[in-house]
């Protein structure tokens, strides 16, 4: 006879269950939190403690008279099992964020899951089979990584961040924790994300927080990860390279099929994994040569390196990302568009720094701290009010950020080095179009290439400034003087 629940726990369940598939980054999941709980709690991590407590209390989890009738439950209802799961997330979730930050510090060297026998006798108590608990354990470790990754790495208040971060989960996750888990988990190579967005706003961060935060299955009899999250992500700035050795260091090459070529060399492709994701920054300068031989890796998965006619399997996930706007990726110049449409099944814009200075002014001081984190290795919050003085003192009224948060880590090492801080008191041009909002993100860029290219003199200084390749600083320089 089949175990029953009365409509207080149906009702309670079927919310619990909502509370999993959807964004944690959303606003519905703050509606759902509050629907929950009586007296929410401001804290994201505190309100996931009281629901998981509401789970706890209303199956007598302490009650080991009802093992048997709770595996039951877990097996008969659909709603009670992501209830339990939640509830067993809970409790190991601090565990998995020590492992990550332990895996982070040590880069490639690999250290065990020691809380492995832990949770799964966890998951054993509550009926699920050595199969399960492997797969559950290892969405967990996939679901904190994206967290440390994505919550940690873009930082900021505004509304604009907010929604960064919400994007980021769903290229990850999808827009149902529930429906990835069950029908794409192991699809997810075939949706290649695009980033946009200006130089300097962060789509390298955005770039490997999906790369490290993809699903790496655990091998139940070695008690280790497939891979570890350090090593799967893999990337190249387009921008960096001659068009003559774009193709090998995509592709490898095998030793002599060039004059260089003195050994086989593996390239992008080569090292890709199929826990993790090839990322090609800048991908606007891609030649359209080259654009046809990636298309094909795209379609069918398999490349030949340079002088070789044996087909090879790429791996992963692609991410790609440029600071041209969608317009000019979609005018035929830049891009042929069946490339476009084949590297763009997700697109994810990253806001500008004025942009989250609009929306709300705490974040540079945010961006600051954690800036200076990055740097420092160590939290040092008297140096970073210091520094947020000096550059709210030293930057012009309505200052416009052309260079985003890159500029900003700059005059961060400045005041450390130099102790004061030089900005530019003017901004010229391109003040005054982003003044009447009549500048597109690479007229900006061009504007600004052009001043500092007037104040310095040479494309080499401005590429150093701006952090981009000289051929780049001297194509917005032209750019901006037609």
């Amino acid at each position: 006879m089949a175990i029953s629940l009365s409509e207080a726990q149906d009702r309670l369940f079927n919310k619990v269950a909502q509370l999993v598939s959807v964004n944690p980054f959303s606003q519905q999941r703050v509606d759902i939190d509050q629907a929950l709980l009586p007296k929410p709690s401001s804290n994201y991590w505190e309100r996931l403690q009281q629901i998981s407590a509401l789970v706890e209390a209303e199956l007598y989890l302490g009650d080991q008279d009802r093992a048997s009738e709770i595996k039951a439950l877990v097996r008969e209802y659909s709603h009670v099992k992501y209830s339990v799961l939640l509830y067993i997330y809970v409790q190991f979730y601090e565990a998995f964020d020590a492992y990550i930050l332990a895996q982070v510090k040590s880069g490639s060297r690999y250290y065990s899951l020691t809380f492995l026998d832990k949770i799964m006798g966890e998951f054993q108590t509550f009926g699920f089979d050595r199969s399960s608990s492997s797969h559950y354990t290892a969405l967990f470790f996939q679901m904190r990584r994206a967290f440390h990754f994505i919550d940690q790495g873009l930082v900021g208040y505004s509304q604009a961040m907010q929604d960064l971060r919400s994007s980021l989960w769903t290229v990850i996750f999808s827009h149902d924790l529930v429906q990835y888990e069950s029908n794409l988990l192991s699809q997810m190579a075939h949706f290649p994300v695009l980033l946009l967005g200006e130089t300097g706003v962060g789509k390298g961060v955005a770039a490997r927080a999906i790369g490290r935060s993809l699903f790496i299955p655990l091998d139940p009899d070695t008690g280790q990860f497939k891979a570890n999250f350090m090593d799967v992500f893999v990337s190249v700035n387009l921008s960096e390279l001659s068009e003559s050795i774009n193709e090998s260091e995509l592709f490898g090459h095998k030793a002599g099929a060039f004059t260089d070529a003195s050994q086989d060399y593996d390239g992008i492709f080569g090292l890709s994994s199929p826990y993790g994701a090839i990322f090609l920054d800048e991908i606007g300068e891609l030649p359209l040569p080259i654009q046809v031989k990636l298309l094909r890796v795209l379609q069918e998965r398999t490349y030949y390196p340079v002088g070789s006619k044996v087909a090879q399997r790429c791996h992963g996930r692609f991410i790609s990302a440029t600071n041209r706007s969608l317009d000019e990726l979609l005018s035929g110049d830049l891009l042929r568009s069946d490339f476009f449409y084949r590297i763009s099944a997700l697109v994810v814009n990253l806001p500008s720094l004025r942009d989250l200075l609009v929306q709300n002014q705490d974040d540079l001081k945010v961006l600051i701290q954690h800036t200076l984190n990055e740097i420092m290795g160590q939290f040092q919050p008297v140096l970073g009010t210091d520094i947020f003085l000096a550059i709210v003192s030293a930057s012009p009224q309505g200052y416009a950020w052309p260079g985003n948060v890159r500029e900003l880590e700059r005059y961060i090492k400045q005041w450390l080095i130099q102790g004061d801080i030089l900005m530019p008191q003017s901004q010229g041009v391109a003040s005054e179009l982003i003044q009447t909002s009549s500048l597109t993100a690479s007229q900006l860029l061009s504007a600004y290439a052009h001043r500092l290219y007037q104040d310095h003199g040479s494309y080499q200084d401005v590429a150093a400034i701006m952090d981009i390749d000289w051929r780049t600083a001297k194509a917005y320089i032209v750019e901006a003087g037609r």
